[in-house]
């Protein structure tokens, strides 16, 4: 008997959500076959794993809320429609996209549905400025959402941030609840790359809401007043394109996008990756995958703002993490690590001592673990 997963997005798209679930796909094959619901053009050549692709144009950062909306509506039915033609004894499903989600929880009949929770949704909803939280739409959402986590199974998150605020705000018994860190891929630990000849800054990812992108173009812009000689390589898109396309120095390289497998060379042949996100609560639960694939590729970090992925960062001196007013901060530690030698290689050795436990395959075995609690119940 199969496994379904269900992810709106899969590799070779260079996103979290695509990354994550291919980490626990490779995991979750080892003990049984498993059918991939997604709505990418993938090819994957392992018998065991078979794609099963869903036509639909996915949503959009770009898209305004009510496209959104329809979109993983349609996303729901159709995946609903899927999983009654394959005969699958367990379920694992990605989330985002919530409302999807929280269809195919309610109303799929089978019981057995792992629930891997990336945002912690309807609550982005308010950060993102849609609802207030008493507005009769958040409510209906809030309890819909419990619904679905008591039907859930088991419950992964992405952070330990987000299996908290699940146990504060929805009662969630912990036995049900598993963080499991994405981690970097261990192919990372088998390239060898020489560093670009001129000391550049990575940011790769989706340059939308989520993202301080306007701080960004202020540490380019500032960092290039002061040495001339650093360069920023930024990979994305997303709502705040523009702010990237309108930037005035020659101090930036930009690019759409970048296959995974390349990204993962380009970071070997950089010095310092960077993350910066907005004051939110959604920013300081936040672990972004590129900060694990900075780890994998021995990347000093700068983050922003205060946050779980800046705290293990900065406890274990990986970086440097900074509020996101801190601007002149921000770039004067940047010139720091260019021009102090021993304390860039210092970043360095405490990367390499730390990075094994951040792999994701390591990582990502526990979601076996997870599938297969109270076996003799399924």
């Amino acid at each position: 008997m199969s496994i379904i997963y269900v992810s709106l997005n899969y590799i070779p798209l260079n996103l979290a959500g695509a990354i994550r679930s291919s980490n626990f796909v490779n995991q979750v094959k080892r003990v049984e076959e498993v059918v991939i619901l997604t709505t990418t053009k993938t090819q994957i050549s392992d018998p065991s794993i078979k794609v099963d692709r869903i036509s639909l144009n996915p949503p959009q950062n770009g898209d305004n809320y009510l496209t959104r909306l329809i979109k993983e509506i349609k996303f729901g039915f159709k995946v609903l429609k899927k999983i009654k033609q394959h005969n699958a004894g367990k379920i694992i499903l990605s989330s985002p996209p919530f409302i999807s989600a929280l269809l195919i929880i309610l109303l799929a009949s089978n019981k057995n549905i792992t629930l891997d929770v990336n945002d912690i949704y309807p609550e982005v909803y308010v950060w993102a400025g849609i609802f207030k939280k008493r507005s009769f739409f958040y409510r209906i959402l809030k309890f819909l959402t419990k619904k679905s986590y008591q039907k859930s199974k088991h419950i992964v998150t992405a952070t330990e941030s987000i299996k908290r605020l699940i146990q504060r705000d929805y009662k969630i018994d912990n036995k049900k609840l598993t963080n499991i860190y994405t981690g970097y891929t261990n192919k990372m630990l088998k390239i060898s790359e020489s560093k670009y000849s001129q000391f550049t800054l990575i940011c790769p990812g989706r340059l939308g809401e989520a993202q301080n992108v306007e701080l960004l173009c202020k540490v380019m812009e500032g960092t290039y007043k002061k040495d001339k000689s650093i360069n920023f390589l930024v990979i994305g898109s997303g709502g705040k394109e523009n702010l990237i396309f309108d930037y005035q120095y020659d101090n930036l390289e930009h690019y759409m996008e970048v296959d995974h497998s390349d990204l993962v060379k380009i970071y070997h042949k950089c010095h310092i990756g960077l993350s910066f996100r907005n004051s939110t609560e959604l920013g300081e639960i936040a672990f972004p995958q590129r900060v694990f694939e900075y780890i994998g590729a021995n990347l000093p970090s700068v983050i922003t703002p205060i946050s779980e992925a800046g705290n293990i960062v900065e406890d274990n001196g990986l970086g440097y993490q900074f509020k996101n007013e801190n601007l002149e901060d921000i770039i004067d530690h940047i010139l720091l690590l260019k021009e102090n030698k021993d304390l860039y290689n210092g970043k360095v050795k405490s990367i390499q001592s730390i990075k094994e436990k951040f792999v994701s395959n390591q990582n990502s075995k526990k979601i076996v673990d997870v599938i297969n609690k109270d076996k003799s119940n399924f």
